[in-house]
């Protein structure tokens, strides 16, 4: 996994914006990663230290989320049913 910074997160922030989702300045929280093919974002049971936003690329969703009714599989993609209890999830986490 790589972290950008500097230019590299500033073209990426620029690019794919999320600021407009959450009531608060997000931008400050955000860092952007990059994963190789296969490599672990995050494992069951642990406890996650972001919200991810995938902006390129694939990621393999496997979750309880699933079963509390956040994500629906569709086939091999999952369709996220309640966004904005996600983004009100996210906005706790990052203010508390």
């Amino acid at each position: 996994m790589e972290i950008y910074k500097s230019e590299k997160r500033q073209r990426y922030l620029e690019k794919y914006s999320i600021g407009h989702l959450f009531s608060f300045p997000i931008e400050e929280f955000i860092e952007v990663h990059e994963y190789q093919r296969n490599e672990w974002m995050i494992q069951e049971g642990m406890r996650p230290d972001f919200l991810f936003y995938v902006i390129e690329g694939k990621a393999s969703v496997l979750t309880q989320f699933c079963t509390k009714g956040y994500l629906q599989k569709e086939g091999r993609h999952y369709r996220i049913q309640q966004p904005k209890a996600l983004y009100e999830l996210a906005e706790k986490l990052l203010t508390n």
